[in-house]
């Protein structure tokens, strides 16, 4: 639309809240895509992003690799045994990649116990 401003780009992440949400996902504390056994159930636990237009979804299936949430933000109901959200939060591939590397390290710590 005519005057419409484009958003600014996201910087990365910091390194220490990568690794609070890896910290945070190693505890349950976090709610994300990777526990769904059908990635197109997404939906069910973030209608959220039932309420996106067309266009901006598919940029984000574009730009995002990671959605999640917090626990504590699930609604009252859940669907098929899955928290309902009415809100996310998401990751780029990079700040996925190396998240999922601090992630790593918190599971090799806990075996090493």
């Amino acid at each position: 639309m005519k005057g419409e401003k484009k958003r600014a780009k996201r910087k990365m992440m910091s390194d220490s809240d990568l690794k609070q949400i890896a910290k945070d996902l190693f505890c349950n504390k976090i709610f994300c895509d990777r526990h769904l056994s059908n990635p197109k159930d997404i939906t069910l636990s973030f209608p959220v992003l039932l309420l996106m237009e067309k266009k901006d979804l598919a940029k984000m299936e574009k730009e995002i690799n990671f959605i999640y949430e917090y626990y504590d933000k699930a609604g009252p109901m859940a669907v098929n045994g899955k928290p309902i959200f009415f809100s996310c939060r998401t990751l780029r591939a990079p700040e996925t990649e190396k998240m999922f590397d601090f992630y790593n390290k918190f599971q090799q710590a806990y075996d090493s116990l």
